[in-house]
């Protein structure tokens, strides 16, 4: 947790940032973006060396895989990078129309007042 924000900060930046509107009758449906190649390899390494790790957390584990990852030959890498194409595709397939920007909140422009006599 971070430290107290002053009220006015905190209420500039929620109108600053708005979510989009549910549209009603609509499932309000979150979608991951498809993961990539590194993604996979911690997915599938993690089950394996967290065990050694335990002690450590998972930021010490994850760190410890990037480790891995860039060691990792790029022929041992190929299998992931396939796995990861194979998986963007699918998802394309599953959400035609899905973007990563559906997933944020839309930046909302801050309007000024105009003083009279200015046009």
């Amino acid at each position: 947790m971070g430290p107290p924000q002053h009220p006015l900060v905190a209420s500039m930046l929620l109108l600053c940032s708005q979510k989009k509107e549910a549209i009603p009758g609509e499932p309000n449906v979150y979608v991951k973006k498809p993961p990539n190649a590194f993604m996979i390899f911690l997915k599938e390494q993690r089950r394996l060396v967290a065990p050694e790790l335990k002690a450590s957390g998972s930021k010490a584990t994850t760190a410890y895989l990037g480790t891995m990852w860039k060691s990792l030959p790029s022929s041992e890498k190929e299998k992931y990078y396939k796995e990861s194409e194979k998986q963007r595709l699918l998802h394309k397939e599953q959400n035609p129309d899905w973007s990563p920007k559906d997933n944020y909140g839309k930046k909302i422009r801050r309007t000024r007042k105009r003083k009279r006599g200015e046009s």
